[in-house]
């Protein structure tokens, strides 16, 4: 019989909620004939053969001495490369290089930026105005017709804004895996007469009516989107553009809640098993 190995989901209190892993305790599992204890929070001993994190919701220092005491693991989340995401310009950045078709954006430190992106026509309006930390950040966006931004704070990132029904796709990985997808209601196509609609970006609730899409159209975009990045938790966020019909890449989640639908042992059977 093999030793078994150490799993440690290195999170905070307020990821554990998030994701609803508040009654969870130390379990065990078997994976193709080997043995695996699975432990979860900020509290730790010994040695981990994997471990994995959330770069918004732990302690950066203690994660990378963590991480230092374990040399010998088989795998451990890259918190530098999730901190860098955490950038929606970035983000959108490394998406454009692998060429995933996402709508035009840009960086916006002031409204001469801001001005000077709708005039040369880099960002189409309407464009949507959010705070580029995409976690952990405001929670309220804008959607402009006009180059005014009034009511959300500088620097922040702006986006083509797509109609696209009120409907948004996320989709789950696990690793290459494709675990879940669900259509969540969103804010409706907005009235152009409107100079600028503001709201906050709430809480969704699942969709009651769904689009018909080609899954091989959303698979594609779901493994291009773990190709560039390589982490081993990834929501994506879909839109259907009304005007063309086509796909588009709107938002990632890094170690999404997956509808609080999987416990930590099922993440470390659906990621190890593939």
């Amino acid at each position: 019989m093999s030793q078994t190995k150490r799993v440690l989901f290195y999170v905070d209190k307020s990821k554990i909620e998030k994701i609803g892993w508040e009654n969870y305790k130390k379990a065990e599992c078997a994976i193709k004939g080997q043995n695996y204890t699975i432990e979860v929070g900020t509290k730790y001993y010994g040695e981990y053969d994997y471990i994995f994190t959330s770069a918004s919701h732990c302690d950066k220092t203690s994660y990378v001495d963590l991480v230092n005491a374990n040399t010998q693991k088989m795998y451990a989340d890259d918190v530098e490369t999730q901190e860098q995401l955490l950038s929606r310009y970035r983000l959108n950045e490394l998406l454009s290089k692998h060429h995933i078709s996402i709508p035009s954006y840009s960086y916006c430190r002031c409204q001469e930026d801001l001005e000077n992106v709708v005039s040369t026509r880099k960002v189409n309006l309407p464009l949507i105005a959010k705070c580029d930390v995409s976690q952990g950040g405001s929670r309220q966006m804008s959607i402009l017709f006009q180059p005014v931004l009034n009511t959300i704070n500088y620097p922040c990132f702006v986006q083509e804004y797509l109609d696209h029904d009120g409907l948004i796709l996320k989709i789950y990985l696990i690793g290459r895996k494709v675990v879940l997808q669900e259509w969540e209601d969103a804010i409706e196509n907005v009235d152009a007469s409107v100079p600028q609609t503001t709201f906050k970006n709430e809480k969704a609730k699942i969709a009651k009516r769904t689009i018909p899409l080609n899954q091989d159209d959303v698979l594609n975009i779901a493994y291009s989107v773990y190709d560039s990045l390589k982490l081993p938790f990834l929501g994506v966020d879909v839109v259907l553009d009304k005007k063309t019909q086509k796909l588009f890449v709107i938002d990632i989640n890094l170690f999404p809640s997956y509808h609080k639908k999987f416990s930590p042992s099922d993440l470390v059977t659906l990621l190890l098993s593939h």
